[in-house]
């Protein structure tokens, strides 16, 4: 594969917002940027504490705590 020539590659104009329009974008990629961090911060808790219930209700099931029998095992749908 050819190398680009550095005097072609070096005279190429590339267009970039002014300052304060940076600074607006950067904000904004922040602002959502956060809120994507606190809804994986809650979705992780969520998923914690959904096995940390599968370990106590089989913990339970497997010593006697919770009877199981004549359980009926249909699955529904979500």
């Amino acid at each position: 594969m050819p190398r680009a020539n550095w005097n072609f590659i070096g005279n190429i104009k590339i267009p970039v917002p002014p300052m304060e329009e940076q600074k607006e974008i950067a904000a904004y990629l922040d602002s959502k940027c956060e809120k994507i961090e606190k809804l994986s911060a809650g979705l992780q808790e969520e998923i914690k504490y959904v096995e940390e219930l599968k370990v106590s209700i089989i913990s339970d099931v497997v010593t006697g705590k919770k009877d199981v029998r004549g359980v009926d095992l249909k699955w529904q749908q979500i």
